[in-house]
């Protein structure tokens, strides 16, 4: 089977799907400028539709996850949590680490190390030691801890 164009895979998409995968895709574009609150904003706006119309779609997932990221470039660490609990099944179960990688690392920047074990653990499951690139260097005597119990 040939793999279908970008136009071809747009067409496909229902019309909540298109806006929400329009809005999430402005949200990366603005937090790859630098402009952390208002992709915030586009990612909240695309969980919304999802949320509502994109429920056990995967979409739904991949916007959470974007959602999750962005609400941690904004230091909402909890909110970050929450986001990223409803992406990481998904994840998982495609062998991805970042809701898991999100949770932890928010769980860390709130002072819950212990809580943060499970999810290092999940995450260094998936990616190996690489994945201390993505921790701040200030956590990497604590995460060896927390993975060696």
């Amino acid at each position: 089977m040939a793999k279908r164009s970008r136009a071809e895979r747009l067409a496909a998409m229902s019309p909540e799907e298109r806006e929400a995968f329009a809005l999430a895709n402005e949200g990366i574009r603005l937090g790859a400028e630098g402009h952390k609150a208002a992709s915030l904003l586009q990612w909240q706006a695309a969980a919304e539709i999802a949320d509502l119309h994109l429920r056990h779609r995967s979409i739904r997932y991949w916007i959470h996850g974007g959602r999750a990221e962005a609400l941690f470039a904004n230091g909402r660490f909890r909110e970050c949590v929450e986001a990223a609990l409803i992406a990481r099944d998904f994840c998982l179960s495609i062998r991805q680490p970042a809701a898991s990688l999100w949770i932890a690392k928010s769980l860390l920047a709130l002072g819950a190390a212990r809580q943060a074990a499970p999810y290092l653990q999940e995450v260094h499951g998936l990616v190996g030691e690489q994945f201390y690139a993505a921790i701040d260097v200030d956590h990497h005597p604590q995460v060896r801890a927390l993975l060696a119990i």
